[in-house]
């Protein structure tokens, strides 16, 4: 994502806009993030557990394949809720890739939409195979398999926090510093071509020569992390 200072000229401004987009489609249980209409498939592989947040979900997929076992398995919490559990399809994978293989034990990485897992297999007295773990090796972040509804309150007075930059419930810090040139929400999901059109309204040339026109609203602030026309 492009960026510039705070004391930036206008015309440094005008050529670093973009437009970051988000789409939850609740048909599909996927999360898609969009930067300038475009959404760029990626996959979070090295420091996966370690990740500040896509390590939850790792631990929640890992927490439902133990789950799946009979009886306590090592490494399993009992405690953990069911609900939060992450279980992306895994029906059929994309790409079967062998990583060792001898008499009595084989490995194979399997690519999957959301996850990328890789098996052991162990051979069974009877001559078969048996799987004997299943190692979550990477998560797609975008598009993100999301397996719930958004967040409903019990009452309507109750409402729901809807914020933009950060999470009120678990910071109170500033999660964005930028500048906001603008919101727009809408009540369904926006299709693949609806979020390219939205990426070139304002825009004016090509190449090097591209430049968002964006005007000066009246109360318009530029405070990083405050933002634009947003009263």
């Amino acid at each position: 994502m492009p960026s510039a200072g705070s004391d930036a000229s206008d015309a440094a401004l005008d050529a670093n806009w973009c437009v970051a987009g988000f789409v939850f489609d609740n048909q599909r249980n996927v999360a898609i993030a969009y930067l300038d209409g475009q959404a760029e498939e990626y996959w979070i592989e090295d420091g996966l557990d370690n990740h500040p947040f896509f390590q939850w979900p790792a631990k929640a997929w890992k927490q439902a394949q133990l789950r799946k076992l009979p009886g306590l398995q090592e490494g399993e919490d009992p405690g953990f809720p069911e609900d939060q559990l992450y279980s992306p399809p895994e029906d059929r994978p994309s790409q079967r890739k062998r990583i060792t293989a001898n008499q009595q034990e084989r490995v194979f990485e399997l690519t999957f939409a959301f996850t990328r897992v890789r098996v052991t297999e162990h051979r069974t007295a009877s001559g078969g195979w048996e799987v004997k773990s299943r190692e979550l090796v990477a998560l797609k972040a975008n598009p993100f398999w999301f397996g719930h509804d958004l967040y409903k309150p019990r009452l309507p007075e109750e409402g729901g926090p809807f914020t933009i930059g950060r999470v009120i419930h678990s910071s109170r810090g500033v999660g964005t510093v930028a500048l906001i040139g603008g919101v727009a929400v809408y009540h369904r999901a926006l299709r693949e071509a609806e979020m390219r059109k939205l990426a070139r309204i304002g825009i004016r040339g090509k190449g090097a020569n591209r430049r968002w026109m964006l005007l000066q609203a009246p109360g318009m602030s530029r405070t990083p992390g405050g933002a634009g026309p947003l009263h």
